[in-house]
């Protein structure tokens, strides 16, 4: 019993996208069934129409006068879907058409379980299907425009259960559906590919230039060479204000960049150390700061948040030699 129950939400899970239910539905019902189910269903559509045009306040009433007017062809609809199947007959009981018989028409049909009704609409229910002329004038007017409200759930739920496609119709939109879904999981899957890879470090290899060499030191390329390894990867002379600036080359959006520290245990003698951006070699602009000590197996890793820059510059500002092993700057070019 478990496994069915499992298998019958799966089923309704899986309902909009595979129509199983539907085309079930579809099947039993003949030609001259479905040609009676639509004309009952385009009767209720017409009238329904009608009711979602009037939705101000004072207009409830005469939209609930509407609703009650779509139950006959609905409750109707239904009848010739289910009655008409056990008795092999394609004609509907004109007497449902009459208010005081569809009441007891869909009380039987949902006690039989041919027809579902979402919990709390027994209000809405009882003066759709009342045989009183006035029921919907006796309301209060917040009365009625809540219960019009339940009225449309209810009168959508049971349009709903009218099926009035045949199973070729159901079966392309089963596969149209399919198909979108295929289509969107596919745009998602190569988004989230393209959001989980790696940015590339498009300082690698750029040109470089240090505010000043220090004797017997490594060249400035040191700084983009991919090496974060051993004593460090340039040294400037000691000076106040020593920097070393990469040349992107072209505008990139910049999330991030890493500066690995030297190599000798040497950490605090670069700091506070500061990164500046510009969008050309002259207007540089500071973006990010640090006081803490790194190194070159925990990094200092400045979020920048895609700013725009062609120049990175780190910089020192008290006097001191500027020496680090790498510098690495995560983004994507801009595009104009």
């Amino acid at each position: 019993m478990a496994q069915t129950g499992e298998a019958t939400v799966i089923e309704r899970v899986l309902e909009p996208l595979t129509l199983r239910m539907a085309k079930r539905r579809a099947l039993s019902h003949s030609v001259a069934q479905r040609e009676q189910m639509l004309g009952f269903v385009d009767a209720a559509k017409r009238r329904l129409d009608g009711a979602r045009q009037l939705r101000e306040p004072r207009h409830a009433v005469a939209a609930l006068e509407l609703h009650r007017q779509a139950m006959l062809p609905l409750v109707a609809g239904l009848l010739a879907a289910h009655a008409a199947s056990e008795t092999n007959s394609n004609e509907t009981d004109g007497d449902v058409l009459e208010t005081a018989h569809a009441g007891s028409t869909l009380d039987d049909l949902i006690e039989k379980k041919k027809v579902r009704l979402p919990p709390g609409l027994e209000k809405a229910r009882k003066i759709l299907i009342s045989p009183e002329a006035l029921a919907a004038d006796q309301l209060s007017l917040k009365e009625a425009t809540a219960t019009r409200n339940d009225a449309e759930i209810l009168t959508d739920c049971l349009l709903a259960q009218l099926e009035i496609r045949t199973p070729g119709q159901i079966q392309r939109t089963s596969i149209i559906r399919m198909a979108v879904l295929v289509a969107a999981l596919l745009v998602a899957v190569v988004a989230l590919v393209v959001a989980m890879r790696p940015k590339p470090n498009v300082a690698l290899g750029k040109p470089v230039k240090t505010s000043s060499r220090d004797e017997g030191t490594p060249d400035p390329a040191g700084a983009v060479d991919g090496v974060k390894t051993g004593a460090f990867g340039f040294q400037t002379k000691r000076q106040r204000g020593a920097w070393v600036s990469i040349d992107l080359e072209r505008l990139f959006s910049i999330d991030e960049v890493v500066v690995y520290n030297r190599g000798d245990g040497k950490h605090r003698d670069a700091l506070p150390l500061y990164i500046d951006l510009a969008p050309d070699q002259k207007h540089f602009k500071e973006v990010a700061s640090t006081r803490d000590e790194f190194s070159q197996e925990k990094p200092w890793r400045a979020s920048l948040g895609g700013r725009q820059a062609r120049m990175v510059r780190v910089r020192v500002a008290e006097p001191a030699y500027l020496a680090l092993s790498e510098i690495e700057v995560f983004g994507a070019e801009v595009t104009r």
